[in-house]
């Protein structure tokens, strides 16, 4: 959800642990007007923008809301791959304090043919599953175990109520070991691949 330019401008200021009063003396700017910024009364002009998104090292389209994204080489990459900022920052966090050679690991890991797999593992277990998802494992349907299992109705027969649960329950249980099953696989693929780009490389 994009915030306006004050809300942007009170976030990046607050992340940096700095006061209204402390980045009015940083950027050479009357408190009062960092306080009109962030309260939505006015934007600053081109020059100043430039020189905000330059100190606080984000994009001028996040400035001013026109983007989720604080960067625009993080737009790039979310608009590709469908990341959002915040997924993309934790991978650059991971990339910094990881050990060169962790990054060709990585990038192994990510080139496999089950990783694909494991992440389908992982919405199948987190997103409720469907009521073709629950067949076989003994759930007796009522019209309103869809809603229940969404969070938005009840079920008030308790016999349904428990036969759903343990259905779901059996469920995301066959769901687990699937994902043990694909996370060996993966391991096993990535320490291949890793090994012939390093035999590549040598």
């Amino acid at each position: 959800m994009k915030r306006t330019f004050g809300e942007n401008l009170r976030k990046l200021r607050k992340d940096r642990g700095l006061t209204q009063a402390k980045l009015a003396q940083v950027v050479n700017i009357p408190m009062s007007t960092i306080r009109n910024w962030e309260q939505g009364r006015f934007i600053p002009e081109v020059n100043t923008l430039c020189n905000l998104a330059t100190y606080f090292d984000c994009s001028i389209d996040f400035l001013l809301g026109r983007s989720d994204c604080t960067t625009v080489s993080n737009q790039l990459i979310s608009e590709e791959i469908g990341l959002s900022d915040n997924a993309i920052e934790a991978l650059k966090r991971l990339e910094r304090a990881l050990p060169e050679a962790s990054h060709n690991i990585l990038d192994a890991f990510i080139q496999t043919k089950y990783f694909a797999e494991y992440l389908e593992c992982i919405h199948d277990y987190a997103y409720p599953p469907t009521e073709k998802d629950l067949e076989g494992y003994d759930v007796e349907f009522s019209d309103t175990w869809l809603d229940y299992i969404s969070g938005i109705g009840t079920i008030q027969d308790v016999e349904n109520k428990a036969r759903v649960l343990k259905g779901m329950r059996a469920y995301q249980g066959a769901i687990r070991q699937q994902m043990l099953s694909v996370e060996a696989k993966m391991l096993d693929e990535t320490l291949n691949i890793f090994n012939q780009n390093r035999d590549i490389q040598e």
